[in-house]
């Protein structure tokens, strides 16, 4: 069928739709058809006059086939496909009635019939173009089979013939029709199933993106939740003993040292049995705070190490200012004034650091850095308190 339509229409002007044939498809191939069934009807017309010496009937269809080829070119521009078609019906009108009315050829009128079915088709569409055709036949059936309703006699067999080739011609028609409205009816319910897969398709899409972000959330919280400390909201000894894995194997590899400190905050027992837990989870969380200001850059970390005591890790610095940063950090803890009815040092909460200071190598790990920065710890405390002790 395409093929066919590529030859009528030359391959221009068809205006596909995404899906099959349109209504203009099958009036424009109709019309084509019409075009060169008439062309081919006026040649065999034209020999056959001649060589009965109808010289005028010849010369008419002689006209008509120019008149035809020249509606087959202009079927080829971008005017409206209805003017080359009602000129070529016209033309068919008029043979049929300068033929029959001359006298040349009796029964020549019924050209007509072979006409009207695509014409009405492509002027009213294929539902009324149908019913008139049928109407037509009903006529034409009268006129040929009812003797005294028309002054010339057709012969039986004349009649039957020329209904047998209507009725043909207009079952083309209706069969193109038809299989046109089931493909049609076909496609629309593919259309109609696929977008609605499309639309369930979207519907899961659309589920499993936001159930994959709200996993991915979760997933976030789960980790925070598992490397953050619950009260103080600082890293907690999961994460801090990750960072100094990845730390020390760096350092390890650019020959830097690492620094550490140990800090544990001095008397906390006696600060949580004089003042209660409440207010030694206050304390904890405004010295967790205070470290994290004291951070100056991005590769210094500070976490929970469990109860009251927090480690610093201070990778690539020399000991001197590690030494000098661990003595702002004590200070900074003091300044914040926070009372302490049962110190034995001070009136306020204060804290103790170790600072341990290790090259990494091939004989060492950072287990050996957390053992000498606890022993400065111990050290810090046994030497009064409030102080940073570095070995």
């Amino acid at each position: 069928m395409n093929f066919l339509i590529n030859i009528a229409t030359s391959g221009k002007h068809t205006e596909k739709s995404e899906f099959g044939l349109t209504d203009y498809h099958l009036r424009y191939v109709l019309m084509n058809f019409s075009s060169i069934a008439g062309i081919s009807a006026l040649v065999m017309f034209t020999v056959l006059n001649l060589q009965k010496g109808w010289y005028f009937s010849s010369f008419v269809c002689i006209g008509m086939i120019l008149i035809d080829l020249l509606c087959l070119i202009l079927a080829r521009t971008k005017i409206s496909q209805i003017v080359p078609f009602s000129i070529t019906a016209i033309s068919f009108i008029l043979l049929c009635v300068m033929v029959t009315w001359t006298g040349e050829a009796s029964g020549a009128n019924f050209l007509f019939i072979y006409i009207y079915p695509p014409l009405a088709v492509i002027l009213l569409g294929t539902f009324y173009g149908v019913i008139l055709s049928v109407i037509l036949v009903v006529l034409i059936s009268l006129e040929m089979f009812i003797p005294g309703l028309a002054d010339f006699n057709y012969p039986f067999d004349f009649s039957i013939r020329m209904l047998v080739n209507y009725i043909i011609l207009l079952a083309v028609i209706i069969m193109i029709e038809f299989t046109r409205k089931i493909k049609d009816r076909i496609i629309q319910t593919q259309r109609e199933t696929l977008e609605k897969q499309v639309d369930e398709l979207k519907y899961f899409n659309n589920r499993l993106q936001k159930t994959t972000e709200e996993l991915f959330s979760a997933n976030e919280k789960l980790r925070a939740l598992s490397t953050t400390d619950e009260l103080t909201k600082l890293n907690n000894r999961r994460s801090f003993l990750d960072y100094i894995d990845v730390i020390w194997k760096q350092c390890r590899r650019l020959h830097v040292p690492v620094s550490l400190l140990m800090i544990d905050i001095d008397y906390f027992k006696k600060y949580n049995d004089t003042l209660g837990h409440l207010e030694g989870d206050k304390a904890l969380i405004a010295i967790a705070q205070c470290m994290q200001n004291q951070l100056k850059r991005e590769t210094d970390f500070v976490a929970r190490f469990g109860g009251e005591e927090f480690v610093c890790l201070l990778p690539y610095i020399e000991k001197s200012d590690a030494l000098f940063f661990a003595n702002e950090l004590v200070k900074s803890v003091e300044d914040m004034q926070i009372p302490h009815p049962t110190s034995e040092l001070s009136n306020y909460v204060t804290i103790s650091a170790g600072l341990a200071r290790i090259l990494p190598g091939d004989h060492n790990t950072y287990t050996q850095l957390l053992h000498e920065a606890d022993k400065a710890l111990y050290t810090a405390k046994q030497s009064g308190r409030n102080r940073v002790v570095a070995v």
